[in-house]
C-alpha cells in the first residue's frame, strides 16, 4: 500500500515538471542556449529570438545548469539577454567575473564552477581583460609611445610583450 502511495506521488510529479518544461519561458531560454552552444539539448530547437533574464532565472529553476552559466553570460555578453536592472546577488558575481576574482557562490554553485565558462562564452577563446592603472614617468611614457610609433603596436601591447619577456628572462 505504502509503495503504491510513493508510485503516485512520483507520477504527479513527473507529470508537473513535464508540463513546467513544456512552458514558453523554459523553451525560449534553453532554445537560445542551445542557439549559441552552450547547452546541449536534443528535445527542444534553436531559438534566436529575444530572452529575457526573468524567464531565464525562471527556467533556471527547472535547469541548475542555467545557473551556472550566467553569470559568465552577464560579464561576457551582457546583451545576450534582456534586462532593465540586475538581481543584486547576481550583479555582486558578475563584477567579481570582470575583475578576474571570483569569490561568491552563486545559488550554491562554486566560483571555480560558474568562472570556467567565462572562456567559452566570450567572443573567442581568451580571458577577459582586467583594467590595471600604473603611474609611470613622463620619460616612460615618451619611450612608450615611441616604440608605439616605431612599431605600429598599441602601446598596452608593447607592455605587455615587455612583461612576458622580463619573466622569460627571470626563468
Amino acid at each position: 500500500m505504502r509503495s503504491k502511495e510513493f508510485i503516485e506521488k512520483a507520477k504527479r510529479k513527473l507529470n508537473a515538471l513535464r508540463k513546467l518544461r513544456r512552458d514558453p519561458r523554459y523553451l525560449k531560454t534553453m532554445g537560445k542556449l542551445k542557439q549559441a552552444g552552450l547547452l546541449d539539448v536534443r528535445d527542444i530547437p534553436a531559438y534566436r529570438g529575444q530572452v529575457f533574464l526573468d524567464e531565464a532565472l525562471w527556467a533556471a529553476e527547472l535547469e541548475p545548469r542555467i545557473y551556472e552559466l550566467l553569470p559568465a553570460i552577464l560579464a561576457r555578453r551582457p546583451k545576450f539577454f534582456a534586462f532593465f536592472q540586475l538581481p543584486e546577488d547576481l550583479e555582486r558575481v558578475v563584477k567579481e567575473l570582470k575583475r578576474g576574482h571570483p569569490m561568491t557562490p552563486y545559488h550554491d554553485i562554486a566560483p571555480e564552477k560558474y568562472n570556467q565558462w567565462t572562456s567559452f562564452v566570450g567572443r573567442g577563446s581568451r580571458m577577459p581583460k582586467v583594467m590595471k592603472t600604473f603611474r609611470l614617468s613622463q620619460e616612460d611614457l615618451e619611450i612608450l609611445s615611441r616604440l608605439s610609433a616605431k612599431t605600429s603596436k598599441p602601446q598596452s601591447q608593447i607592455l605587455r610583450q615587455a612583461l612576458r619577456n622580463y619573466a622569460n628572462a627571470l626563468e
